[in-house]
């Protein structure tokens, strides 16, 4: 029999032994714990990312498509920072019959051709875009022309707004439309100089460029229809609601800025030169 000296240290060492045993085991489950809880934290913040890099790509994605109903596909200038380009919704009514008596469609009417006149601001003349600001645009400083008259002011390369100009071809397109009226030639007396066929490919360059224009923006929204009579008729609803920029600010912008283009700069030598219209 073992001395109780003895026999107290084999029960200790087998209570420490024991001891240790539990506190492997526990180390054990407490990392296995900590895998499972380390997996799962990558899991999710894995999922997370993925959901927020979804976002961004559907987010620029869409802002892409919007841009380009918008705006340019290199984007708009510094030139036109003081012009408000804000988007709203606004209602257009254009009914087939002339229901609210707009300016705009009077015929053989003095007060009509000023206010398209004023509308278009095409006699404002052209505005000239800053030489630095020109690559943005895509304008081709061998080929495109650039005014440099600093002792009148005049420097930069000369542009029309798209935006004007469509306005223009749709009211040389109105204009065209009643031009047997006498009050067409009357109020434009240049236009009476200028022979038929050149005012008819001005017309066709304006159905054109229009045609073009809507076919590249395409627009998505839909005409709903009225029941007219009983008899089966359909009448198109012509009162939508439209994302719209404020046309007025940017009238007035052209109005203040535009020179006209009435000789005063000439092209230096080297300049790429045209001896006939494209």
């Amino acid at each position: 029999m073992a001395p109780p000296s003895h026999r107290y240290s084999e029960l200790k060492e087998d209570a420490l032994s024991d001891q240790s045993s539990a506190y492997d085991g526990q180390a054990i489950g407490t990392r296995r714990q900590w895998t499972t809880a380390r997996w799962i934290i990558v899991l999710v913040a894995s999922l997370i990312s993925t959901n927020i890099l979804t976002m961004i790509i559907t987010s620029n994605v869409a802002h892409s498509h919007h841009k380009a109903a918008f705006v340019p596909p290199y984007g708009i200038p510094p030139f036109f920072n003081n012009i408000s380009l804000d988007l709203q919704p606004q209602r257009i009514y254009a009914p087939l019959y002339d229901r609210d008596h707009s300016l705009y469609r009077k015929h053989e009417s003095p007060e009509t051709e000023v206010a398209w006149r004023e509308l278009t601001q095409l006699d404002s003349g052209l505005l000239l875009l800053p030489k630095e600001q020109a690559a943005q645009v895509g304008i081709d400083p061998t080929r495109h022309a650039y005014w440099n008259n600093p002792e009148k002011g005049l420097v930069g390369h000369p542009v029309r707004l798209e935006a004007t100009h469509q306005l223009h071809c749709l009211n040389l397109l109105r204009r065209f439309s009643y031009f047997h009226y006498n009050y067409t030639n009357e109020y434009d007396a240049p236009l009476k100089d200028v022979p038929y066929h050149y005012r008819r490919i001005h017309a066709d360059h304006c159905v054109d460029y229009l045609r073009n224009r809507l076919m590249c923006l395409s627009d998505m929204g839909l005409i709903p229809y009225f029941w007219l009579g009983r008899d089966g008729d359909l009448v198109g609803d012509m009162s939508r609601t439209f994302t719209c920029r404020n046309y007025e600010s940017v009238r007035q912008f052209v109005k203040a800025k535009a020179e006209p283009a009435d000789g005063r700069v000439k092209p230096e030598a080297g300049d790429y030169v045209l001896y006939d219209y494209i």
